[in-house]
């Protein structure tokens, strides 16, 4: 498979590994039927939206303007702090310091950035209003020097 230049394969579990990327723009990886949680959610409803997604971070937005992101460690954290999962708001425990992209940018620069950060979930906005989300998996390990980290994009989140 080639998207823009980048040479890819996909292996049994539907994931597509570049080799090269030529010129991969963040849109054409991200997932924009997402999931999204809401502020007034609780700990419970985000658990059990997680679930049946089955994914590992949901965006908290309010209308389409993204307010935070939520991860499973979030709701390890809320349960683990003594926090009633029917009363306590995810608002509470989301991160709202976000890395966040443009789907214009560069599949280059999405990997620096992501393992600079060492994040596997990177948020993609069209200015406010939250656009997408890519899921990368770093094998941090090939990390050598300034070199780019291997990377494995889900096409589906």
């Amino acid at each position: 498979m080639d998207i823009d230049g980048a040479r890819g394969s996909r292996d049994t579990t539907g994931l597509v590994t570049y080799t090269e990327e030529g010129r991969v723009r963040i849109r054409d990886l991200m997932t924009a039927d997402v999931t999204i949680a809401r502020l007034d959610d609780t700990v419970r409803d985000a658990a059990r939206l997680m679930y049946e997604a089955h994914v590992k971070v949901l965006p908290v937005c309010e209308g389409d303007r993204l307010m935070g992101v939520l991860t499973d460690w979030d709701l390890v954290s809320a349960v683990a702090d003594g926090g009633a999962p029917d009363t306590e708001f995810i608002r509470d425990y989301m991160s709202v310091n976000v890395v966040a992209v443009t789907p214009d940018t560069e599949l280059a620069e999405a990997r620096q950035l992501m393992a600079h950060r060492r994040i596997h979930h990177l948020v993609v906005c069209d200015d406010d209003r939250f656009a997408g989300i890519v899921h990368l998996d770093v094998e941090w390990s090939e990390l050598g020097g300034l070199g780019a980290p291997h990377a494995t994009f889900a096409a589906a989140f």
